[in-house]
């Protein structure tokens, strides 16, 4: 119905309407990919990233194509239509021909009145074969002399009258031949024209259904390329939540990693201390003089390493918060 009003508007209307039309599809079918896909929405699990928008570009390349080629098999279908169309424009010149022909069989010229002066220059076997055919082919007379439509009359007398009648008269004969030669343009014109519809049958049962859909599939391929473009400049544009996201993940575990490893270094130096306090409890114990002295020895050689030991713990803790800091800032510019 909508197709039918549209085609009944001036060419231009037509067009801008047409564009108006196709351009509002494209924005509807857009919003709804952009809310879909982009904008606050809980259909997709997860957010689309670079390379699933790189993946959108062979969706709608194909659909595109598919669009196309369904738009190029269109054209050739209304070419061939066309064909047929014009098929049948000829056919209709052809039975107004055969009309004609048959309407000049019984006009004034053949069918002589009784009172005309002709009857009188002819002779007498002319006028009888002119009466003759007066009479029979009055009986075969269309109804519209140029009619486009075959007349029953007309085909039933040349399907049962195959050759053309001979005829002494002249004027008779030259216009029974042009009926047969009619004829047989209007049957060499119909084969063309059941040709031309054969061809055609098959795309006209296909072709009202795929146009609208090869239209919707050409706006969903250009919307969904213009919500890919609009996917891809959000993702640039709001890439700081990720980063934050990453940044604050990678603190914690950089601080979790710290606390472990001031854990790690405060057991070291209890086990340390431990250590020297059972080497002093032990030396106060003995009594021999030569082991006292050694234990003493080693307790002195303890005390010298045990300030090496504090600087080595604190410089590995050093380091390790100066590498978290670092780690920290990179992950922060990226």
């Amino acid at each position: 119905m909508i197709s039918g009003e549209i085609m009944e508007l001036e060419p231009v209307t037509q067009m801008i309407l047409i564009i108006a039309l196709a351009v509002l599809g494209i924005a509807v079918i857009y919003l709804l990919l952009c809310w879909t896909l982009i904008w606050k929405s809980t259909c997709p699990p997860t957010r689309i990233g670079e390379i699933g928008w790189k993946r959108v570009d062979y969706i709608w390349i194909i659909i595109g194509s598919l669009a196309l080629l369904i738009h190029f098999l269109q054209v050739g279908a209304n070419i061939k239509i066309a064909e047929r169309n014009m098929e049948e424009a000829f056919g209709r010149g052809a039975i107004q021909t055969l009309n004609i022909a048959a309407t000049s069989l019984s006009d004034s010229k053949i069918c002589l009145p009784s009172t005309a002066s002709a009857r009188k220059d002819l002779a007498a076997d002319y006028v009888a074969e002119l009466d003759a055919a007066c009479e029979r082919f009055t009986k075969i007379r269309p109804h519209s002399r140029a009619g486009t439509q075959p007349d029953v009359k007309v085909i039933i007398y040349l399907a049962q009258n195959t050759t053309a009648a001979k005829y002494s008269n002249p004027i008779l004969s030259e216009r029974v031949k042009i009926l047969y030669r009619s004829w047989d343009n209007y049957l060499q014109q119909l084969d063309s024209i059941n040709e031309a519809r054969g061809k055609v049958s098959t795309y006209e049962e296909v072709i009202g259904t795929s146009e609208y859909f090869a239209s919707f599939l050409l706006a969903f391929a250009i919307a969904l390329r213009l919500a890919k473009v609009t996917g891809e400049i959000r993702l640039k544009t709001h890439s700081i939540e990720s980063s934050k996201k990453t940044s604050i993940a990678s603190r914690d575990g950089d601080s979790h990693e710290l606390n472990y490893s001031a854990r790690q270094l405060s057991l070291s130096a209890q086990e340390l201390r431990l250590s020297a306090s059972n080497l002093s409890n032990a030396a106060g114990q003995l009594k021999n003089s030569s082991k006292l002295e050694e234990l003493h020895n080693r307790l002195a050689n303890i005390e010298k390493i045990l300030p090496y030991a504090y600087w080595v713990l604190a410089g590995s803790v050093c380091i390790s918060v100066a590498v978290a800091l670092l780690l920290q800032r990179i992950l922060a510019e990226i």
